[in-house]
């Protein structure tokens, strides 16, 4: 009978995240890193029990995910093997610049989808102090989720000084675009973003919008917007969820 590896150290028994989601994780990383191919068969579920040092019962639970996603199916009689290599939803992603605002979102066929929009003046202090307003000034607040196929893939929160975007609350936005919507309806456009990054642990309600577990890992970007008078109009702060994008930066050379 071969040896089966027990490996312990797969598992964070210490994580807040359950141990089925650490093996969907796991697995879902070894068949994007290539150790098994797309019509590959897994091992066993006991061989996988035992690997990851949990009942078959937990096992059961991350292989129903993983079938679920289409990741992997069973055959009945024959195992469990290989549907797709998932990969990363996002294959191109970019800062936003001034001259490419929301293209490389849409050259990645990433939606957006408001899921509010208001007026208020409940807000960080330091998102007054970005804006240059003072601290209780009436704001807009726009919240967007991010997706790619049947994936959230980010959360977008932003939040415009409300005298600049009157009546913004009340209104769609003009093609489902931002910057669209600033340009036609209030004549804004950005000519400078300051964009800033950081790794993120999600916490709860973070990671309960964006359906994933408690603590996953998000890239978070921050970006201050200003317009041709070097004003702030605009403070966004978007979260990328971790395991589902990646991203490319290219540099070239000043003329």
């Amino acid at each position: 009978m071969p040896y089966i590896r027990q490996d312990t150290t797969l598992i964070d028994r210490d994580s807040p995240i359950p141990a089925y989601q650490q093996i969907v994780r796991s697995l879902t990383n070894r068949i994007i890193d290539g150790e098994w191919q797309p019509n590959d068969k897994l091992p066993s579920e006991n061989d996988l029990a035992s690997e990851y040092a949990v009942s078959r019962i937990t096992l059961r639970q991350a292989l129903s995910i993983l079938e679920s996603d289409k990741i992997i199916r069973k055959e009945q009689g024959r195992g469990v093997f290989v549907q797709r290599n998932p990969d990363y939803v996002v294959h191109k992603l970019f800062f936003p610049t001034v001259n490419n605002n929301g293209k490389a979102l849409r050259e990645s066929e990433v939606h957006s989808k408001a899921i509010d929009i208001s007026l208020t003046d409940d807000a960080d202090n330091k998102i007054f102090k970005k804006l240059k307003i003072p601290a209780g000034s009436e704001l807009i607040f726009l919240q967007r989720l991010f997706t790619k196929g049947d994936k959230i893939i980010g959360l977008n929160r932003a939040w415009f000084p409300a005298e600049k975007v009157p009546n913004m609350q009340n209104l769609r936005l003009i093609n489902n675009s931002v910057s669209t919507t600033l340009l036609q309806r209030y004549q804004i456009e950005a000519v400078r973003i300051e964009n800033s990054i950081e790794a993120i642990k999600m916490d709860a309600v973070l990671a309960a919008t964006v359906e994933v577990p408690y603590d996953s890992a998000g890239l978070k970007i921050n970006s201050i917007h200003f317009d041709k008078e070097n004003s702030p109009f605009e403070f966004a702060s978007t979260v990328w969820v971790g395991e589902l994008t990646k991203f490319q930066l290219t540099m070239t050379k000043d003329s």
